[in-house]
Protein backbone atom coordinates (compact mmCIF):
# COMPACT_ATOMS: atom_id res chain seq x y z
CA UNK A 1 0.00 0.00 0.00
CA UNK A 2 1.41 3.32 -0.31
CA UNK A 3 0.78 6.74 1.01
CA UNK A 4 -0.79 8.45 -1.64
CA UNK A 5 -3.49 5.94 -1.14
CA UNK A 6 -5.32 8.39 0.95
CA UNK A 7 -8.75 5.69 0.76
CA UNK A 8 -7.02 3.28 2.89
CA UNK A 9 -4.99 5.88 4.56
CA UNK A 10 -5.51 4.28 7.97
CA UNK A 11 -3.85 1.14 6.75
CA UNK A 12 -0.94 2.72 5.28
CA UNK A 13 2.77 1.41 5.63
CA UNK A 14 5.95 2.79 4.67
CA UNK A 15 7.10 -1.16 4.73
CA UNK A 16 5.97 -1.83 1.05
CA UNK A 17 5.63 -5.59 1.38
CA UNK A 18 2.56 -8.08 1.19
CA UNK A 19 3.24 -9.39 4.45
CA UNK A 20 1.39 -6.07 5.93
CA UNK A 21 -1.61 -6.62 4.04
CA UNK A 22 -0.97 -10.33 5.56
CA UNK A 23 -1.11 -8.93 9.70
CA UNK A 24 -3.52 -6.30 9.07
CA UNK A 25 -6.45 -9.05 8.03
CA UNK A 26 -4.88 -11.36 10.80
CA UNK A 27 -4.92 -8.59 13.38
CA UNK A 28 -8.51 -7.31 12.27
CA UNK A 29 -10.16 -11.19 12.18
CA UNK A 30 -8.48 -10.91 15.91
CA UNK A 31 -10.13 -8.17 17.00
CA UNK A 32 -13.42 -9.29 15.32
CA UNK A 33 -13.43 -12.89 17.67
CA UNK A 34 -12.38 -10.54 20.62
CA UNK A 35 -15.31 -8.41 20.17
CA UNK A 36 -17.86 -10.96 19.50
CA UNK A 37 -16.45 -13.74 22.56
CA UNK A 38 -16.32 -10.81 25.11
CA UNK A 39 -19.86 -10.05 23.71
CA UNK A 40 -21.16 -13.97 24.17
CA UNK A 41 -19.10 -13.94 27.74
CA UNK A 42 -21.39 -11.11 29.23
CA UNK A 43 -24.38 -12.37 27.81
CA UNK A 44 -23.25 -15.79 29.73
CA UNK A 45 -22.52 -13.63 33.02
CA UNK A 46 -26.44 -12.05 33.58
CA UNK A 47 -27.53 -15.40 32.74
CA UNK A 48 -25.26 -17.43 35.76
CA UNK A 49 -26.45 -13.77 38.06
CA UNK A 50 -29.87 -14.11 37.26
CA UNK A 51 -30.39 -17.92 37.70
CA UNK A 52 -28.40 -17.99 40.88
CA UNK A 53 -30.60 -14.90 42.19
CA UNK A 54 -33.76 -16.52 41.30
CA UNK A 55 -33.19 -19.89 42.98
CA UNK A 56 -32.30 -18.67 46.54
CA UNK A 57 -34.94 -16.21 46.07
CA UNK A 58 -37.71 -19.14 45.96
CA UNK A 59 -36.95 -20.46 49.19
CA UNK A 60 -36.80 -16.60 50.47
CA UNK A 61 -32.91 -15.82 50.53
CA UNK A 62 -31.44 -13.56 49.26
CA UNK A 63 -27.59 -12.12 48.61
CA UNK A 64 -25.63 -9.58 50.74
CA UNK A 65 -24.37 -6.47 49.52
CA UNK A 66 -20.58 -7.61 49.59
CA UNK A 67 -21.25 -10.97 47.68
CA UNK A 68 -22.61 -8.28 45.01
CA UNK A 69 -19.75 -6.15 45.10
CA UNK A 70 -16.82 -9.14 44.80
CA UNK A 71 -18.92 -10.10 41.70
CA UNK A 72 -18.28 -6.85 39.82
CA UNK A 73 -14.58 -5.49 41.40
CA UNK A 74 -12.87 -8.97 42.16
CA UNK A 75 -14.63 -11.77 39.68
CA UNK A 76 -15.84 -10.26 36.74
CA UNK A 77 -13.25 -7.46 35.33
CA UNK A 78 -13.89 -5.57 32.66
CA UNK A 79 -14.48 -6.61 29.07
CA UNK A 80 -11.36 -9.07 28.44
CA UNK A 81 -10.56 -10.11 25.34
CA UNK A 82 -11.93 -14.11 25.42
CA UNK A 83 -10.21 -16.46 22.62
CA UNK A 84 -12.44 -19.03 22.19
CA UNK A 85 -15.67 -19.60 20.07
CA UNK A 86 -18.08 -21.45 22.57
CA UNK A 87 -21.74 -22.37 22.16
CA UNK A 88 -23.65 -20.76 24.34
CA UNK A 89 -26.50 -23.14 24.25
CA UNK A 90 -23.80 -25.76 25.55
CA UNK A 91 -22.59 -23.80 28.02
CA UNK A 92 -26.02 -23.42 29.85
CA UNK A 93 -26.76 -26.62 29.74
CA UNK A 94 -23.22 -27.33 31.11
CA UNK A 95 -24.28 -24.49 33.55
CA UNK A 96 -27.37 -25.93 34.75
CA UNK A 97 -25.42 -29.29 35.40
CA UNK A 98 -22.71 -27.37 37.53
CA UNK A 99 -25.51 -25.40 39.66
CA UNK A 100 -28.01 -27.80 39.97
CA UNK A 101 -25.78 -30.77 41.02
CA UNK A 102 -24.39 -29.03 44.81
CA UNK A 103 -27.63 -28.06 45.46
CA UNK A 104 -29.13 -31.71 44.56
CA UNK A 105 -26.55 -33.05 46.71
CA UNK A 106 -27.35 -30.85 49.30
CA UNK A 107 -31.22 -31.81 49.79
CA UNK A 108 -30.18 -35.09 50.24
CA UNK A 109 -28.54 -34.62 53.25
CA UNK A 110 -29.79 -34.82 57.09
CA UNK A 111 -27.64 -31.46 58.33
CA UNK A 112 -29.72 -29.82 54.97
CA UNK A 113 -32.22 -26.67 56.34
CA UNK A 114 -34.70 -24.60 53.64
CA UNK A 115 -35.35 -21.09 54.87
CA UNK A 116 -38.80 -21.94 55.31
CA UNK A 117 -38.64 -24.91 57.57
CA UNK A 118 -35.98 -22.78 59.86
CA UNK A 119 -38.78 -19.50 60.08
CA UNK A 120 -41.51 -21.92 60.51
CA UNK A 121 -39.23 -23.73 63.36
CA UNK A 122 -40.13 -27.15 61.71
CA UNK A 123 -36.33 -27.98 61.60
CA UNK A 124 -34.06 -25.24 63.78
CA UNK A 125 -30.69 -25.83 62.29
CA UNK A 126 -29.83 -22.54 62.39
CA UNK A 127 -30.87 -18.89 63.58
CA UNK A 128 -33.38 -17.48 61.04
CA UNK A 129 -31.88 -13.66 60.48
CA UNK A 130 -34.41 -11.93 58.06
CA UNK A 131 -34.10 -8.95 56.37
CA UNK A 132 -35.02 -5.09 56.61
CA UNK A 133 -38.27 -6.48 54.61
CA UNK A 134 -38.82 -9.71 56.34
CA UNK A 135 -39.28 -11.77 53.83
CA UNK A 136 -35.50 -12.46 52.45
CA UNK A 137 -32.47 -13.58 54.39
CA UNK A 138 -28.73 -14.07 53.54
CA UNK A 139 -28.07 -16.53 56.39
CA UNK A 140 -29.36 -20.38 54.62
CA UNK A 141 -27.37 -23.14 53.02
CA UNK A 142 -28.99 -22.60 50.02
CA UNK A 143 -27.02 -18.99 49.75
CA UNK A 144 -24.01 -20.54 50.40
CA UNK A 145 -24.15 -23.26 48.10
CA UNK A 146 -25.23 -21.47 45.65
CA UNK A 147 -22.57 -18.44 46.55
CA UNK A 148 -19.81 -20.61 46.62
CA UNK A 149 -20.19 -23.01 43.58
CA UNK A 150 -22.16 -20.36 41.34
CA UNK A 151 -19.18 -18.35 41.31
CA UNK A 152 -16.98 -21.15 40.01
CA UNK A 153 -19.12 -19.96 36.91
CA UNK A 154 -17.55 -16.86 36.06
CA UNK A 155 -14.16 -18.36 36.16
CA UNK A 156 -14.33 -21.62 33.83
CA UNK A 157 -16.28 -19.49 31.57
CA UNK A 158 -13.23 -17.04 31.37
CA UNK A 159 -11.09 -19.81 30.78
CA UNK A 160 -13.33 -21.91 28.24
CA UNK A 161 -13.56 -18.87 25.86
CA UNK A 162 -9.57 -17.98 26.11
CA UNK A 163 -8.12 -22.00 25.87
CA UNK A 164 -8.01 -21.95 21.89
CA UNK A 165 -8.45 -19.64 18.77
CA UNK A 166 -6.94 -19.56 15.07
CA UNK A 167 -6.58 -16.41 15.53
CA UNK A 168 -5.16 -15.15 18.28
CA UNK A 169 -2.02 -15.75 20.77
CA UNK A 170 -1.47 -18.75 23.11
CA UNK A 171 -3.68 -17.64 26.07
CA UNK A 172 -0.34 -18.47 27.83
CA UNK A 173 1.48 -15.09 26.10
CA UNK A 174 -1.46 -13.28 27.90
CA UNK A 175 0.46 -13.44 31.69
CA UNK A 176 -1.84 -11.28 32.92
CA UNK A 177 -5.01 -12.93 32.51
CA UNK A 178 -2.86 -16.16 33.96
CA UNK A 179 -1.97 -14.96 36.76
CA UNK A 180 -5.22 -13.72 37.43
CA UNK A 181 -7.01 -16.84 36.46
CA UNK A 182 -4.10 -18.63 39.11
CA UNK A 183 -5.29 -16.04 41.88
CA UNK A 184 -8.81 -16.57 41.65
CA UNK A 185 -8.91 -20.31 41.02
CA UNK A 186 -6.74 -20.43 44.32
CA UNK A 187 -9.34 -17.84 46.50
CA UNK A 188 -12.35 -19.43 45.33
CA UNK A 189 -11.34 -22.66 46.42
CA UNK A 190 -10.55 -21.64 49.41
CA UNK A 191 -13.65 -19.97 50.26
CA UNK A 192 -15.80 -23.70 48.97
CA UNK A 193 -13.28 -25.48 50.85
CA UNK A 194 -12.80 -23.36 53.68
CA UNK A 195 -16.55 -22.76 54.75
CA UNK A 196 -15.62 -21.05 58.31
CA UNK A 197 -13.12 -19.08 57.32
CA UNK A 198 -12.77 -15.62 58.33
CA UNK A 199 -13.53 -14.51 54.72
CA UNK A 200 -16.30 -16.21 54.09
CA UNK A 201 -18.07 -15.82 57.71
CA UNK A 202 -17.55 -11.69 58.15
CA UNK A 203 -16.55 -10.18 55.16
CA UNK A 204 -19.06 -12.23 52.46
CA UNK A 205 -21.67 -13.03 54.99
CA UNK A 206 -21.68 -16.98 54.66
CA UNK A 207 -22.49 -17.34 57.81
CA UNK A 208 -24.93 -20.42 57.46
CA UNK A 209 -21.52 -22.80 56.77
CA UNK A 210 -21.34 -25.81 54.89
CA UNK A 211 -19.74 -29.29 56.51
CA UNK A 212 -16.35 -29.33 55.10
CA UNK A 213 -17.34 -33.08 54.16
CA UNK A 214 -19.90 -31.75 51.64
CA UNK A 215 -17.61 -29.06 49.92
CA UNK A 216 -14.95 -32.03 49.44
CA UNK A 217 -17.68 -34.38 48.10
CA UNK A 218 -18.74 -31.42 45.75
CA UNK A 219 -15.36 -31.29 44.35
CA UNK A 220 -15.14 -34.13 42.37
CA UNK A 221 -17.69 -33.64 40.26
CA UNK A 222 -17.79 -30.03 39.93
CA UNK A 223 -14.32 -30.52 38.51
CA UNK A 224 -15.57 -32.89 35.81
CA UNK A 225 -18.09 -30.78 35.11
CA UNK A 226 -15.97 -27.84 34.86
CA UNK A 227 -13.71 -29.81 32.55
CA UNK A 228 -15.74 -30.83 30.11
CA UNK A 229 -17.19 -27.02 29.93
CA UNK A 230 -13.90 -26.03 29.01
CA UNK A 231 -13.50 -28.68 26.55
CA UNK A 232 -16.65 -27.37 24.81
CA UNK A 233 -14.65 -24.58 22.46
CA UNK A 234 -15.18 -24.43 18.91
CA UNK A 235 -12.03 -24.34 16.74
CA UNK A 236 -11.42 -23.28 13.37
Amino acid sequence: MSSPETNVAPFTSRNKDIRDVVALIQEGRCALTTSLLAFKYMVMYPVIETTLITVINHVQATFSNNQYLFDDLVVVLGPGAPAVLGSIAGQTALFGLFFALPLWLAHSQDWFCAPPDVASGRKPCFAYQPDESGDMTVHAHEVSIVWTTGHLQYLLLAIAFNLKDPFRKSVWTNASFVLYTLGMTVLLSYILLSPESDLNMAWLDLTTPLPPTFCRQVRGPLSVVGAGRRRMVVGA
